[in-house]
């Protein structure tokens, strides 16, 4: 019974016109499920490991129109950025070795707003992040505007042994707001299917420390647990310029570049 003075088509008529937001199927064009069909197609036919890696750069940056685009995984969202061996497409190697020796932490994906929005969204554009710190800032105007790649974005992917990141950057590339939602679309058809999958195959993550001699493996042990120079000279009662050394020798034995790597591949031992 109505008991607001409607008849039952007026108001089922109410509640189809009250205003509600369009569903991404009414904003999407023909172009965008072109898009989202040919990545979801490309992603289901790649084997998993290097070569789903592969594929998605590939053909995220061929078919969304950007210069570059990169894969970065690891165990949990905060060791992605420490990636040793990130799949890129359109970044040389000089400035993916700038960026892992100086620049990881400082990554704006890696703020914990982007976090907040890339594991809730799967998708989100540098414009999304309303307010970058200093060293997020540095970032931007040091290492991604010097070459090009200022507009920047990154897709959110979870997997049964970890999570990945994949950045999508160019110099001028506009992402409309159909765009982002195709984008936001396409991430939660590739989660559902990419949770099921190990990216690392059969194969377990590499040990960066396995070569390391007892007394390296040590000293990086006391790293791994945040400890100081000075605190572990005097834990091992030796001089601090002979830890220097031992560190020095821990990085070049495992290609580690700073201590933020050694202790994620030390806990990563544990």
């Amino acid at each position: 019974m109505a008991i607001t003075g409607q008849t039952s088509d007026e108001q089922e008529g109410a509640r189809s016109s009250a205003g509600s937001a369009p569903s991404w199927q009414d904003v999407l064009s023909y172009d965008h499920f072109q898009q989202i069909f040919t990545v979801l197609e490309a992603a289901h036919q790649a084997p998993p490991g290097v070569p789903f890696k592969e594929t998605m750069v590939e053909t995220l940056a061929r078919v969304f129109g950007v210069h570059s685009s990169t894969f970065f995984f690891g165990p949990t969202y905060a060791e992605m950025f420490t990636d040793m061996n990130p799949q890129v497409q359109g970044i040389p190697n000089r400035m993916m070795r700038n960026y892992h020796d100086h620049w990881f932490e400082k990554d704006v994906f890696a703020l914990p707003s982007a976090q907040r929005a890339l594991t809730h969204r799967g998708f989100v554009t540098l414009e999304d992040i309303s307010y970058l710190p200093d060293e997020q800032r540095e970032y931007l105007y040091g290492q991604l505007i010097p070459h090009g790649l200022g507009s920047a974005a990154a897709l959110h992917l979870r997997f049964r042994d970890g999570e990945a990141i994949l950045g999508l950057f160019d110099g001028d590339r506009v992402w409309t707001p159909p765009d982002v939602i195709a984008m936001q679309a396409l991430a939660r058809h590739l989660q559902a299917s990419t949770r099921s999958i190990a990216i690392g195959g059969t194969e377990a993550l590499p040990d960066h420390c396995a070569a390391l001699s007892p007394r390296l493996l040590e000293v990086a042990e006391l790293v791994g647990q945040g400890l100081t120079n000075a605190t572990i000279a005097e834990r091992l009662c030796v001089t601090e310029m002979t830890v220097k050394k031992y560190i020095s020798r821990i990085f070049e034995a495992t290609g580690m570049t700073n201590r933020s790597m050694l202790a994620v591949a030390v806990q990563r031992r544990r």
